[in-house]
């Protein structure tokens, strides 16, 4: 969504130009995982294909608990709880994992599956708002193959989301989806 300089300057209680200078340094870091920040008059927002925005966004909140976590520790989920406090539908990517482990008969360490509850919360925080992905990335074969395991549970909870949660999602967040699961299977 486009936001003005002067609301970011409002709700953060500092100078406009401040909020400026800000921009230029989230510019930079957005530049390089291929988003552009674009200003208009209306407004400034983010401009990019879906994947890069979620992948944005699952790097930042990976960084920040990463920061507030000792190097080599374990990845402490409550600090990622509180971290995705902003996205509303966490219970849903808890009970997509919860599906998973259930029918595919294993259990998720404690960075894996922070690493899928951040990936789910981004992706039904984002779906929700009508964001979909609408190009799938070449993937060899082999890769391909080896989600193919994983598909049907995939298939099971984007049912799921279908009854219970009202989501209907299109093929390529399947595919999206399934590419999470099979990552940490």
């Amino acid at each position: 969504e486009s936001i003005s300089v002067r609301r970011l300057s409002d709700e953060f209680c500092v100078s406009s130009t401040s909020i400026v200078k800000d921009l230029e340094k989230v510019e930079q870091e957005l530049v390089q995982q291929d988003i552009l920040l674009l200003r208009t008059k209306s407004g400034t927002r983010i401009s990019a294909k879906e994947q890069r925005i979620r992948s944005a966004k699952r790097k930042f909140i990976f960084e920040e608990i990463m920061s507030l976590t000792q190097q080599d520790q374990i990845m402490d989920l409550t600090l990622c709880t509180k971290l995705l406090s902003r996205y509303e539908q966490q219970a849903v990517a808890r009970s997509m994992i919860d599906i998973a482990q259930e029918k595919l008969g294993f259990r998720l360490d404690t960075n894996y599956y922070a690493q899928i509850f951040i990936s789910y919360s981004i992706f039904i925080q984002r779906i929700k708002k009508g964001h979909e992905i609408t190009e799938a990335p070449a993937r060899p074969v082999v890769t391909e193959l080896h989600v193919l395991k994983t598909y049907p549970i995939t298939e099971e909870i984007v049912q799921w989301l279908k009854e219970e949660h009202h989501i209907s999602i299109s093929d390529l967040d399947i595919r999206w989806v399934n590419a999470r699961l099979s990552g940490v299977y």
